[in-house]
C-alpha cells in the first residue's frame, strides 16, 4: 500500500465539516495522543483517502505518527455511497447533517448508479428511476419518500451556497450556526445559482444580523431575484453607446446605454461627508433650485462624456451594476458603508418614471451591504412607491430636503408613518428660520450652509446662527440625531459691548 495519499474534493465534498471548536478539539487530542488512533481508511484501488481529512492534515502539519487501512472498490460511485453510509453512521449528527446527508445519498442513488447516460432515457424512465431511489432510500432510513426530496432539495440549496460563498457557509449552515430556517436556506440556495455575487453579500450580513432581519433579507431577495433578468435591457446593436430618447411627464428625458462596461461607486468629496459613495444611475434634475452644485457640474464642459445630455434627466442602465461591481472596502468607519444615491438627481421627482424608480431601488435590496440613502424635494410620491413596494428595503434611508419654511409641512406630512428604516432631513442650504410643528417621524437631520454656484453666480453664504439655533432646539427636542455639514461654518461670537466703538 503506497503512502501517496490522494485527496479528491468531490468526495471530501461528502464529509460533515467541524466546526472551528471542534477542529480545535481534535487538534488539541491528537497531540495530546501524539498521533491518530483510529485508521484512516483509502480506497485501494485509487490510494484516495475515503474517511479521516481532518486528522490525516493535522498529523502530517504536526508530524504525528497515522495508520491506514485500504478497502477495496469498483468504482467512483462505489466509493461516494461508502463515504456517504460512513457519515451517516456518525454520533450525534444534526437534524441538518441528517438531511444533508440522505440528499445527497439521494442525487447519487437517482442517477442510476451510473450505469446508462440519462441523456438517452425517456423521461418517464428518468421519474421512475428518481422515485424508485426516493423509496429505497426512505425505507433505509424510516423516513416518507417525500422527506427524502426534501433533504435533497435541503443539499442542492447548500451546496449552492458554498459553491457562492465558500465552504465555510456550509458549515455553519450545517452546523446551525446562522438563524436561516430549512426554506430560507433553499431561497438563499436559488438566489445563489442565480446570481453568486448576491448569495455572498446577503450571507455575509445575515451572519450578523438578528433573525427577523435575515428571514425578511431572504424574502425580499427571493422575490426580487425572480425580476432581476428584466433589469438587463436589449443590447444596442454592434455593442455600442446609445442615447435613445423618451418622453417623460412635462418633456423629454434620455436612456443611456454603454454595454461592456463595468461601473462602480465613485468616492465622495468634502461636499457629502456623511457618505463615502456616491451611486448615479439616474441623472438630471428639473427642479431649477438657483443653488444647485449638481446642475454645475452637468454642464461643465470638461464632463460632457459623463454628462452628454447636461442636467436633462437621463436613466444610465448599465450603471445599475454598480452596487455588484464595487468591492467593499474595509470598513473604518460607519460612513463608508454609506451611498448616496442619486447625488447628481431627484430619483423622486414628479418627471421620472416609476419605471426607472423601481429597477433602483430592487439593486438596492439585492445589495444588503451597502445603505444607499435617498435626497428628494418631491417626497409627496413617496409613499405610493413604498406601497408599492410594501415598504422600502431595509436599506434604503429616505430623506427630504427642506430650505425653507414652504418645504415643512410636506415633509412632516409626506413621512409620517413612512415604512423606512432611517427617515431623515437635509436643511442645506439653510435658506431662512424653520418652525416645524412635529419632528416625531425623522430620527436624523443634517443641517448646512450654501455652496457657491458659478453656474447661477451665486455666492456661498451662511444662515443666521439664530436660525441654526433655533432648529438645533427643535431637533434636540424630538431626539433627532444632528449632522452638522463642514460647509456649516457659522459660530456665535457675541460680545458684551454689543455696538459700542
Amino acid at each position: 500500500m503506497t503512502e501517496q495519499i490522494q485527496i479528491d474534493p468531490e468526495l471530501q465534498r461528502l464529509l460533515l465539516p467541524l466546526s472551528p471548536d471542534e477542529f480545535a478539539q481534535l487538534e488539541k487530542n491528537l497531540i495530546a495522543d501524539r498521533g491518530a488512533r483510529d485508521r484512516l481508511t483509502v480506497w485501494k484501488e485509487r490510494g484516495v483517502l475515503l474517511d479521516g481529512h481532518n486528522r490525516y492534515s493535522l498529523c502530517r502539519k504536526h508530524n504525528l505518527a497515522y495508520t491506514l487501512g485500504e478497502i477495496s472498490l469498483p468504482d467512483f460511485d462505489a466509493a461516494k455511497r461508502w463515504v456517504l453510509t460512513n457519515q451517516l453512521g456518525r454520533r450525534n449528527l444534526t437534524p441538518e447533517k441528517s438531511s444533508y446527508l440522505r440528499g445527497m445519498q439521494y442525487e447519487l442513488e437517482k442517477n442510476g448508479h451510473g450505469d446508462i447516460s440519462r441523456l438517452n432515457r425517456p423521461s418517464s424512465k428518468i421519474y421512475n428511476l428518481e422515485a424508485s431511489a426516493a423509496r429505497s432510500i426512505a425505507s433505509q432510513h424510516k423516513r416518507a419518500p417525500a422527506t427524502i426530496l426534501n433533504d435533497a432539495k435541503f443539499a442542492r440549496s447548500v451546496n449552492a451556497i458554498a459553491d457562492a460563498v465558500g465552504d465555510d457557509a456550509r458549515t455553519a449552515i450545517l452546523g446551525r450556526n446562522t438563524k436561516l430556517d430549512r426554506n430560507e436556506v433553499n431561497k438563499l440556495g436559488d438566489i445563489a445559482r442565480a446570481h453568486p455575487q448576491v448569495a455572498k453579500n446577503l450571507f455575509q450580513v445575515i451572519k450578523t444580523a438578528d433573525k427577523p432581519y435575515t428571514q425578511k433579507l431572504v424574502r425580499d431577495a427571493a422575490k426580487q431575484i425572480e425580476s432581476v433578468p428584466e433589469l438587463t435591457l436589449a443590447e444596442p446593436p454592434a455593442n455600442r453607446k446609445t442615447i435613445e430618447p423618451v418622453a417623460l411627464k412635462g418633456g423629454e428625458g434620455y436612456i443611456i446605454r454603454n454595454p461592456g462596461s463595468e461601473p462602480v461607486f465613485n468616492r465622495t468629496n468634502e461636499m457629502v461627508d456623511w457618505a463615502s459613495w456616491t451611486w448615479n444611475p439616474v441623472t438630471g434634475c428639473w427642479h431649477g433650485c438657483d443653488y444647485c452644485y449638481a446642475r454645475e457640474i452637468a454642464n461643465d464642459p470638461r464632463m460632457s462624456e459623463a454628462y452628454p445630455k447636461k442636467f436633462e434627466p437621463v436613466f444610465h442602465q448599465v450603471r445599475l451594476d454598480a452596487p455588484k461591481n464595487t468591492p467593499q472596502p474595509e470598513i473604518k468607519r460607519p460612513e463608508d458603508r454609506n451611498v448616496f444615491t442619486c447625488s447628481m438627481a431627484d430619483l423622486f421627482g414628479k418627471w421620472v418614471p416609476n419605471d426607472w424608480i423601481i429597477q433602483v431601488l430592487e439593486r438596492v435590496r439585492l445589495h444588503p451591504e451597502w445603505n444607499f440613502l435617498f435626497l428628494t424635494k418631491f417626497p409627496q410620491r413617496l409613499r405610493t412607491i413604498c406601497d408599492g413596494l410594501n415598504g422600502f428595503p431595509p436599506n434604503a434611508w429616505m430623506g427630504c430636503t427642506v430650505d425653507g419654511q414652504a418645504r415643512v409641512k410636506t415633509a412632516e406630512e409626506s413621512f409620517r408613518g413612512l415604512r423606512a428604516t432611517v427617515r431623515w432631513l437635509s436643511v442645506e442650504p439653510m435658506q431662512e428660520r424653520l418652525t416645524f410643528r412635529d419632528l416625531s417621524m425623522f430620527q436624523w437631520i443634517v443641517i448646512g450652509g450654501k455652496t457657491a454656484s458659478y453656474f447661477n453666480n451665486t455666492p456661498a453664504s451662511q444662515p443666521e446662527w439664530e436660525w441654526v439655533e433655533h432648529l438645533w432646539q427643535q431637533a434636540r427636542s424630538a431626539g433627532l440625531k444632528i449632522y452638522w455639514k463642514e460647509n456649516l461654518k457659522v459660530k456665535p461670537k457675541e460680545v458684551p459691548w454689543g455696538n459700542q466703538q
